[in-house]
């Protein structure tokens, strides 16, 4: 929640011809900003991505901060990473992921250029 407070993300397709939109999630506590289209799932993991699969969700794309990100590795939910790097070193600014409780080995792992950015791709488990 914090992520959507501060950037008010939209999480659409845009300019790819999308036919439908995509479900758009919001996971935490706390008012959604005024005028947000986003749906928002309260409950823990544990009840909240059940009751998705239950209404026909199979997969989820994560686009958040460091408290989702951590939530779902913890959670051993994460499939699939994709990471885009900026091609700029701050030495400051907010972190991609919260303290991790152990190391998380990725497997599989291909970078690629994406625009002037960086595509980090990697498993964390055999797909």
């Amino acid at each position: 929640m914090g992520t959507v407070r501060a950037d008010a993300p939209r999480l659409d397709a845009r300019d790819v011809g999308a036919v439908r939109q995509p479900r758009r999630l919001a996971f935490g506590r706390g008012p959604l900003p005024e005028g947000s289209e986003l749906e928002q799932r309260s409950g823990p993991l544990e009840e909240e991505l059940p009751a998705l699969a239950a209404e026909g969700v199979r997969s989820l794309l994560l686009e958040g901060g460091p408290t989702l990100a951590t939530a779902f590795l913890e959670a051993g939910l994460v499939d699939k990473l994709l990471l885009f790097v900026a091609p700029v070193l701050a030495g400051a600014g907010p972190p991609v992921l919260g303290d991790l409780a152990a190391p998380v080995e990725l497997l599989h792992v291909r970078v690629e250029p994406s625009g002037e950015d960086l595509l980090l791709e990697a498993y964390l488990r055999e797909p």
